[in-house]
């Protein structure tokens, strides 16, 4: 049985849905569960959980979610080979922040694949709606989900948790390919449950989360930009600020 447990959590205003995955052999069902009854849930399974994290505004997001939930939290900075070097920086200190040993793990793979400005010489250009651009990284989300679930199976942790946005504009950030990967984890790996706080929220909602959030600060800390220097062009920095700017228009 396939089940996808939706938890739901009210914070300032804002829903939060965290999907949990539970891959099975059957149909999928869907249950809408209030948030105690997650809590009673998890109360069976390891609160145990290896956190992608980047330093962004999305995985500092989910890392928040993660504390506030009582997971015993492992945070993973996943250094690729990447042009924005700020962002483990930013990792650091929102880890120190929180009394939590952040682990870097070294992939080169996707730095000698190339193909993407992120990862090679190649211009980061600038970001239009609908369109791959030039910093998508192939298979990066698929191969760090990998990643982060086979340290889950060896540390013994049950989730892994992420910060992941749903996007059509990135392939690898859709709701079947994180649902088809989710089940491969379960038959390759072992029983690792995915879960991806932000995956419907928008950039406004995530920017709120924090802000209501204990740790507000983290905030500022928090790096966007591909070019590591608020670009103002790139995909990050485009929804940033609109995002800001949104915000600024509500109050």
């Amino acid at each position: 049985m396939a089940l996808f447990i939706k938890s739901n959590e009210m914070k300032g205003g804002i829903k939060v849905s965290a999907i949990i995955t539970v891959a099975g052999e059957s149909e999928n069902i869907q249950l809408i569960a209030s948030a105690n009854s997650v809590i009673e849930y998890r109360k069976r399974v390891m609160m145990k959980a290896v956190v992608l994290f980047s330093g962004g505004l999305d995985s500092t997001a989910a890392l928040i979610y993660a504390v506030k939930m009582g997971f015993e939290s492992i945070p993973l900075f996943i250094d690729y080979g990447q042009r924005n070097i700020s962002e483990m920086n930013a990792a650091k200190e929102i880890c120190k922040k929180l009394n939590l040993e952040l682990m870097i793990l070294d992939f080169p793979a996707l730095h000698q694949i190339g193909g993407s400005s992120l990862t090679s010489d190649i211009e980061v250009s600038a970001h239009e709606s609908g369109k791959v651009n030039s910093s998508f990284v192939p298979g990066r989300n698929i191969l760090f989900v990998t990643l982060a679930s086979a340290l889950a199976s060896v540390k013994g942790c049950g989730y892994v948790i992420t910060g992941i946005r749903e996007s059509n504009d990135f392939p690898d950030c859709r709701t079947e390919t994180l649902h088809s990967l989710n089940s491969t984890i379960n038959r390759g790996i072992g029983e690792i449950r995915l879960v991806h706080p932000i995956f419907n929220m928008t950039r406004e909602e995530t920017f709120m989360y924090i802000r209501n959030s204990n740790y507000p600060e983290f905030e500022s800390y928090t790096v966007s930009c591909y070019n590591g220097k608020s670009c103002g062009y790139c995909k990050p920095c485009v929804d940033r600020q609109a995002a800001l700017i949104n915000l600024e228009k509500v109050k």
